[in-house]
């Protein structure tokens, strides 16, 4: 797909999804990269930005990215989820606590759907 579309911004992103989860972060980050040069205030590409680097274990990178996802679009369930592990990683409970909150809210099987 991205040989024959290489502007298909939300390809790439998808493709940096797939490797994370995967199981390979280190692969997925020029893909993810790739997808925030192309749209840089995308919220989807912003969340997967963020789960690679909570893979990678770079969690203020990781709570950087989930921030800027939850400014392009706050009902992100994962985002939230995802911020608050990297939070909770880096010593932040309290804020770790609001954000496992907050995500919980706006999806009840959030826990069980993101999949650490």
């Amino acid at each position: 797909m991205l040989r024959l579309q290489p502007q298909n911004q939300p390809a790439w992103n998808n493709r940096c999804w797939f490797k994370v989860v995967s199981g390979d972060a280190a692969a997925a980050l020029p893909d993810c990269t790739q997808a925030l040069v192309m749209d840089p205030h995308d919220a989807a590409a912003l969340d997967s930005m963020g789960y690679v680097r909570l893979k990678l274990r770079a969690y203020a990178l990781s709570v950087s990215s989930y921030s800027a996802a939850l400014k392009a679009d706050p009902t992100l369930a994962s985002s939230w989820y995802g911020r608050a592990l990297a939070e909770q990683a880096l010593g932040q409970g309290a804020a770790a606590q609001a954000d496992f909150a907050r995500a919980a809210k706006l999806d009840p099987d959030i826990a069980s759907d993101f999949g650490t």
